[in-house]
């Protein structure tokens, strides 16, 4: 049976932290070390990870406070290389994980021994952890498309258009997590890890809702953190934004060399897709009907995007 390691970072978490941290100590299969890293808080963070320490002696449990604020990204990396165990469970720090989380998962990389990283549906909740009768992969508008390739194990040309892992749910072998590190400057920790892995390890899915994932006015990352697709969706400055960093970072994950050549030569195409609908967003609306059109035609927005709905946010963005 592989051990298992569970990394939180903390920051002003006070209001919710108690509650993920005491679902960490209901699990059926207990985690076999705790990491625990605070980033500075204001609040009373450190005296509940303090308490939650003293009071649970029985588990491994290593907590640490940073003397100054370092950001979510650096304190995650920080974490994951104090980490010691053959599986690492990303614990957020207003969650609530269900009793069976650990056994679950640790199973699925005890029949795949190929398994690098697995990635898992949840509960989306609100701060009083009630049901908003969706789940994460339904907020997330996962299509079907989507959601094939992941589960016929493309998950590459999946990542490359957008990160649908979400860092809660996010389980990883250590040897790939560290060889993952450090995450570049521009990314987030879940995006580069799973994208990382779906070159040179393997990501699957878990379609079990095994958190409660809490949607609140302090969310810093994913669907409660303010950075709405739809509110985006046709603000032409979100949408030029939107490419001219998705083009920077998968440069940056093209210099690195790690992609297999069938991998390399999609990652060439979909960033040479990205550049022109950067550039066709800045002309004159008479100038991209006919560019756009062709697009249309060649199939270059089925392939690289949502076919019309894309080729209609360029028109009108």
């Amino acid at each position: 049976m592989p051990k298992t390691s569970v990394i939180v970072c903390t920051y002003n978490g006070q209001s919710y932290l108690r509650e993920q941290l005491e679902s960490l100590i209901k699990q059926d299969a207990l985690p076999d070390e705790i990491i625990i890293i605070d980033d500075a808080s204001t609040d009373d963070s450190w005296k509940i990870i303090c308490e939650f320490k003293n009071a649970n002696t029985d588990v491994c449990i290593r907590a640490f406070i940073n003397h100054e604020n370092i950001g979510f990204v650096d304190n995650f990396s920080k974490a994951a290389l104090l980490a010691t165990h053959e599986l690492i469970f990303f614990c957020d720090q207003d969650d609530v994980w269900s009793e069976i989380k650990i056994s679950s998962i640790t199973q699925l990389f005890i029949n795949d021994p190929l398994l690098t990283c697995v990635h898992t549906n949840a509960e989306v909740v609100n701060e009083r952890l009630e049901s908003s009768n969706q789940d994460l992969f339904k907020a997330l508008k996962i299509t079907k498309h989507e959601m094939g390739a992941m589960q016929a194990g493309n998950y590459f040309e999946v990542l490359v258009r957008r990160n649908v892992v979400t860092g809660a749910t996010m389980v990883i072998r250590k040897d790939l997590l560290i060889k993952s590190l450090p995450i570049p400057p521009g990314w987030i920790h879940d995006e580069w890890i799973s994208i990382f892995n779906s070159t040179v390890g393997k990501v699957a899915l878990h379609n079990s809702k095994l958190i409660k994932y809490r949607i609140h006015d302090k969310n810093t990352l994913g669907l409660g953190s303010g950075n709405s697709i739809l509110k985006n969706l046709l603000v032409r400055d979100s949408v030029e934004s939107f490419y001219a960093d998705r083009i920077s970072k998968l440069t940056q994950l093209r210099g690195i060399e790690i992609c297999a050549t069938e991998q390399s030569q999609y990652l060439d195409s979909y960033i040479a897709h990205l550049r022109f609908r950067l550039l066709v967003t800045t002309l004159p609306l008479p100038k991209r009907i006919g560019l756009i059109t062709k697009k249309i035609l060649d199939g270059s927005y089925k392939t690289f995007g949502r076919g019309i709905f894309s080729a209609a946010r360029d028109f009108f963005s």
